[in-house]
């Protein structure tokens, strides 16, 4: 079976297992735990399944079984550190790592677990100095008892949050970091340390006075500070009148202070810029945008759809063009002459067009396909987006329009000027008009008026008509 709920499909039956040379360990927890207290009210003999292995466990009924017994131990081979044992413990979602007296000087490897997300990581007693490692966040506890530490990064103790630390008898560490004083007590040992205690770290007595875990006054047994002009004293006992913290010390500090400030209001700001620079193009382009003589233009509006959608083309030639028969349009897919090279004729007739009407649907931005699949084609609609978008930043006095056909939300769409323009251009939402004219009357209030050449609206290339009679996908001349 694939998975352990299909025993759910033959309920009714029983199964035999008394004979099955089952092994006892991490992988049996899962199905105990499951099944456990299913077999407290629907117990029966042949569920009395005996333990193959490993010896400890052998001949022992599964069900009478402790989970916690219920372990695999990692090898070298799977990816245990030489020297380290490594226990996975399902019950208790632990990877149990001891690596004490390893004779290590840098962080371990550590093995993958299919069962449990912590990690429980024992490094006493070792000649480490540097505690950076990938897998920090997972670590739930970490002994560092005896080991060479001189510093502590800030960013290491954000990643151990939720784990318990033991920083103790590391006699070259002199100093720990400031944000240690958001722990708990009740989660850090820091027995046989000696500080250096100064201006820099007068926090620690507030941290505590207010962190104090009564439970285990044995996890500061030993922790000293040296204050200056006071001597050796426990950490404790420090308090800040105890330091002379002159002005000078005092304004490096603010201004280290404005200065690490200045430069993260910097950092977010130029963070904000590169993920929303389409939109602040947008909004530039909108309010920059000039009344320049509509007649300077060949074209009033552009349209860009995927022409391969069917229905959507069956709306434009049915409902929208005749909507905007005030308005002279072209339309790539329809008005270019036949042999010419079409992203080239696009990309010239778009020059002479004031407002780029793109219908946006799920399929406007379908990769093409092309040669292999490492060098697709564009499609159609990507390149006349391109263009369009490049005479909508050259040219103040264009604009471009989105119909959110399908009803794309902007974190839908990938691309990102789209997905800009949605957010902060001029988009008009499908069917979100109730009337279907106050939805035309809304397109065309954003178009604005019509050019000269609006009282002709081409057909064809090089063809003139104000009157039409539709078929499916095309407008055709009435006799």
């Amino acid at each position: 079976m694939d998975n352990l709920y299909e025993f759910s499909k033959a309920y009714q039956f029983g199964f035999d297992l008394r004979d099955v040379p089952l092994v006892c360990d991490c992988n049996v927890q899962p199905y105990h735990n499951l099944v456990a207290k299913w077999l407290k009210t629907m117990w029966k003999d042949f569920y009395e399944i005996k333990c193959a292995g490993p010896s400890k466990l052998k001949g022992q009924l599964l069900f009478k079984l402790d989970p916690i017994e219920f372990i695999c131990e990692k090898s070298t081979e799977n990816g245990c550190q030489k020297g380290c044992s490594c226990i996975d413990q399902p019950e208790r979602n632990t990877l149990n790592i001891n690596c004490s007296n390893a004779q290590l000087s840098k962080m371990p490897i550590i093995p993958t677990s299919n069962f449990s997300k912590f990690v429980h990581l024992d490094l006493s007693h070792n000649f480490i100095k540097d505690i950076n490692a990938s897998y920090l966040k997972r670590l739930s506890f970490l002994d560092l008892t005896g080991n060479r530490l001189s510093h502590v990064p800030e960013i290491i103790i954000t990643q151990l949050d939720n784990a318990t630390i033991i920083l103790s008898h590391n006699k070259f560490l002199r100093a720990i970091p400031r944000n240690m004083q958001f722990r708990s007590l009740c989660n850090t040992t820091l027995s046989y340390l000696q500080l250096d205690c100064g201006c820099d770290n007068v926090w620690i007595e507030q941290w505590l006075r207010s962190k104090e875990c009564k439970s285990k006054h044995e996890d500061l047994t030993g922790f000293m500070c040296l204050v200056p002009g006071t001597g050796l004293i426990p950490a404790p006992k420090f308090k800040e009148d105890m330091v002379v913290c002159d002005a000078k010390e005092t304004i490096l500090g603010m201004l280290a202070g404005i200065n690490s400030s200045f430069l993260g209001l910097l950092l977010i700001v130029g963070l904000f810029v590169y993920f929303f620079r389409y939109e602040i193009i947008v909004i530039w382009l909108r309010i920059n945008q000039t009344n320049k003589n509509h007649d300077n233009y060949v074209y009033d509006v552009a349209l860009s759809l995927n022409e391969d959608d069917d229905e959507l083309r069956k709306w434009v030639t049915l409902n929208l063009i005749p909507n905007l028969k005030r308005y002279s349009i072209y339309r790539p897919y329809f008005d270019s002459d036949f042999g010419d090279v079409r992203d080239s004729a696009v990309a010239k007739t778009f020059a002479t067009c004031r407002t780029f009407l793109v219908i946006l649907s799920e399929s406007y931005l379908e990769e093409g396909v092309g040669d292999s699949d490492e060098h697709p084609e564009r499609s159609w609609t990507e390149n006349e987006w391109k263009f369009a978008w490049h005479q909508y930043r050259s040219d103040y006095s264009k604009t471009v329009i989105v119909i959110n056909y399908d009803h794309l939300s902007s974190y839908e769409v990938k691309h990102p000027q789209i997905r800009a323009v949605l957010r902060v251009g001029h988009v008009v939402n499908f069917g979100n008009h109730g009337p279907e004219d106050e939805f035309f009357h809304d397109v065309i209030r954003k178009i604005g008026p019509a050019g000269s050449n609006g009282r002709i609206r081409r057909f064809g290339p090089g063809s003139q008509q104000t009157d039409f009679v539709a078929m499916p996908g095309f407008l055709v001349p009435k006799e």
